[in-house]
């Protein structure tokens, strides 16, 4: 009878492992949405969502980015220098970042150093560890407007499912103010191009000795 009891007892005990593992993801998720009401400014809630992956979940190099035209560029980085940064940069459709924004689907590629379609355009990794990339398209009213990936080194199939499960959520967070931001900076791009366009224009209509036409 006390076997019984004893074996009743062990079989109630919850798996503390599983519970702390998802409490992370629970804890990494409330500080995040806490970070996206209280800051306004876009580029420091980026960063600061991807400083919180690195510090809560060990999450490296992680990037955030933006769709310029049929460009995305690297607006928000974790543990990339700024020459790094400058190289993050992908036509939609090239590479992993590209497929996913062009696509709208998440990616886990499991070993970057066996992936043909992995570019290391930013030139951030050593490839002497197995890692995995990590990458979910950011999408506002239907439409792609970015990326967000990350790198796991040495991962388990269950960090692999639970990763990206959490930075589609943290997408699903950060969607709506950084589509905003998006569309400042594109307002801002094409009004620039308009300058320019106006300024090549009156330039064709000047004579050698700068009188209008």
């Amino acid at each position: 009878r006390m076997d019984e009891q004893n074996n009743a007892s062990t079989a109630q005990k919850p798996d503390n492992t599983a519970y702390k593992k998802k409490g992370l993801v629970v804890s990494v998720l409330h500080e995040i949405s806490l970070v996206a009401v209280r800051v306004k400014d876009v580029s420091m809630l980026l960063k600061e969502v991807l400083d919180i992956l690195y510090a809560q979940m060990n999450l490296t190099r992680g990037t955030v980015t933006l769709k310029n035209g049929d460009v995305l560029v690297i607006r928000a980085s974790h543990g990339l220098s700024e020459e790094e940064r400058r190289r993050g940069v992908y036509r939609v459709g090239e590479g992993v970042t590209g497929d996913v924004a062009a696509r709208g689907v998440s990616r886990i590629v499991e070993d970057i150093s066996k992936s043909p379609d992995f570019l290391n355009r930013t030139g951030s990794r050593h490839m002497d560890v197995k890692t995995a990339f990590l990458c979910v398209p950011i999408i506002s009213q239907n439409n792609v407007i970015g990326t967000l990936s990350i790198d796991r080194e040495n991962p388990t199939s269950y960090e692999l499912k639970r990763d990206l499960k959490l930075l589609e959520t943290i997408a699903n967070i950060i969607a709506n103010k950084t589509n905003k931001t998006l569309y400042r900076l594109n307002a801002t791009t094409a009004s620039l191009q308009d300058v320019k366009s106006i300024i090549s224009d009156v330039g064709t209509m000047m004579a050698p000795g700068g009188i209008l036409l």
